[in-house]
């Protein structure tokens, strides 16, 4: 299981480097780090998606929890996790 960690600005680069870093991973199921995300894109949040779909658990911080929550994304992006 691979992990990654988001930055605290997740804007259009973030999302690219962190699709670069997915696919160089393989499938499986990864961890994802957002506890420091603190500024989240569109184009993050559609990656963020897509990883979760194809298994990934993503530990959330107070503001990406409030964007999924504003955008009804909150039981795609962490439902049955622990976090």
């Amino acid at each position: 299981m691979a992990s990654f960690t988001l930055p605290a600005c997740c804007d259009q680069g973030a999302a690219t480097d962190l699709q670069r870093q997915l696919i160089a991973a393989g499938s499986g199921a990864h961890r994802i780090d957002g506890s420091q995300a603190g500024q989240i894109s569109q184009a993050m949040l559609q990656l963020l998606i897509s990883a979760r779909l194809g298994g990934a658990l993503i530990t959330p911080s107070a503001a990406l929890r409030e964007v999924a929550g504003l955008t009804g994304l909150s039981d795609v992006l962490f439902a049955g996790d622990e976090a």
